[in-house]
């Protein structure tokens, strides 16, 4: 498929992803290439230096990314990260 087929597609300029486990693996795999599809990507991960790198990482490619952190393993996440989000 060529590239311009590729971002008609998955054109995702204007909208937000929150992914978690961004700091590394396939969380940081998702979160950069929602970003090079135009999505302001919000790292979530508890890795916080990481995650940051992530972003930073979206932001060089000309990305927009912010890292916040997030546990969201079990009850004591409790969500906190959510209020970065919005």
């Amino acid at each position: 498929m060529s590239d311009a087929i590729t971002n008609t597609l998955f054109d995702l300029s204007g909208k937000t992803a929150l992914v978690t486990g961004a700091a590394s693996g396939l969380g940081r795999v998702f979160a950069e290439a929602l970003g090079v599809y135009g999505a302001a990507v919000v790292c979530a991960d508890v890795d916080t230096a990481a995650n940051e790198q992530t972003a930073a990482r979206i932001t060089a490619a000309g990305g927009t990314a912010r890292a916040v952190r997030m546990d969201v393993a079990g009850a004591a996440g409790g969500g906190r990260g959510w209020p970065a989000c919005t």
